[in-house]
């Protein structure tokens, strides 16, 4: 009986000791004017061209029949017949939070035409439970912003009405009809703005104080990607000239790399467990894409376009037919499949 014993432990150590199988590589198909990426057991679809949302006309929170609406006519709230529509036209000359010399200006403004007392359009708006919280913004003739407020709305309430709370430190980069520029994160209303002297950060409300807080997080900021409440993507200009990319942690900053070349573009998507930041450059005439994470970067074909997804970033050329593709790794720019139309 041993020496059956003994086969049956060398076997099992065998058996125990074989690699696993490698996984399947990633296949690259394209029709009907989409790539298809089958990775792992699953399809993921990449458009040629991406299909832009319709633009919203207005922004509506309903509890039961109470209404709390932002469209053309300004602040809207309805419970049953009862209508009340304003733009707020009294926080523009508030003795709140202006002395009676920002009064005086802003009124010979207004006579000149230079400026509007009424707001015109919506930074962002929040609903926290009963409350809805609206940032309506103030813009002279030009289209310059010059006043945000956060104001809010009891649903609970018999003849719901604005009320006035105050506004953020400096103001927030919204520049749409309607935007998304306020956000929640664990009990406090957020906004990242933008003071007149250049500083930028993380401006916040307290509801349960009341009180508003501002945290400086840099300088001579251009543009900033939220992509969850609590991180976004930062682009600003250093004092010596080039332009800085980071990600923002809410309480903390994180430069990610300087470059003198023309940034184009900044993407953000889900590749890799904390996704990945890709960033369009251009720079001597050539057409590059970073990743702001690792630092790799890769030249671009000529009449090209990319895309990022879950399962990689698919470079195609050109970028309006095209007759090949590339799915690639974002960390090194590793190869991972290859497309090539048919010969005609």
């Amino acid at each position: 009986m041993v020496p059956v014993l003994l086969s049956l432990a060398s076997t099992s150590a065998a058996w125990i000791a074989q690699p696993a199988p490698k996984p399947a590589p990633p296949q690259l198909d394209y029709r009907n004017e989409q790539f298809a990426i089958l990775r792992d057991g699953k399809t993921v679809r990449v458009p040629l061209k991406r299909t832009a949302p319709a633009p919203k006309k207005a922004v509506l929170y309903r509890s039961e029949n109470t209404f709390a609406v932002w469209d053309e006519r300004g602040l809207t709230t309805r419970t049953g017949q009862r209508v009340l529509s304003s733009r707020l036209k009294e926080i523009a000359t508030t003795p709140k939070i202006f002395t009676k010399e920002q009064i005086l200006e802003t009124t010979e403004k207004a006579r000149a035409g230079t400026r509007s007392l009424e707001a015109t359009s919506l930074s962002g708006s929040l609903r926290v439970g009963p409350y809805v919280y609206f940032m309506p913004r103030w813009e002279d003739r030009d289209g310059t912003p010059w006043l945000e407020a956060l104001v809010r709305v009891d649903l609970r309430e018999d003849r719901p009405k604005a009320q006035f709370l105050g506004r953020f430190e400096g103001l927030s980069l919204s520049r749409e009809p309607l935007g998304e520029e306020i956000f929640g994160y664990q009990g406090k209303l957020y906004a990242v703005t933008r003071q007149p002297e250049g500083a930028w950060g993380r401006s916040a409300y307290d509801p349960a104080s009341g009180t508003f807080s501002f945290a400086p997080v840099g300088h001579r900021l251009e543009g900033y990607i939220r992509v969850s409440p609590a991180v976004g993507i930062y682009r600003e200009r250093t004092t010596y000239g080039p332009m800085r990319v980071g990600r923002h942690y809410l309480q903390r900053r994180k430069d990610l790399f300087e470059t003198h070349a023309l940034i184009k573009g900044i993407d953000a998507d889900t590749y890799g467990p904390e996704g990945a930041i890709l960033v369009s450059l251009s720079e001597n005439g050539k057409a590059l894409l970073r990743n702001a994470e690792t630092g790799a970067e890769m030249a671009l074909p000529a009449s090209s376009a990319y895309r990022a997804s879950s399962a990689g970033v698919v470079v195609w050329a050109p970028w309006d037919r095209p007759r090949a593709a590339w799915l690639y790794d974002p960390a090194r720019w590793e190869v991972l499949a290859r497309w090539r139309a048919p010969s005609p």
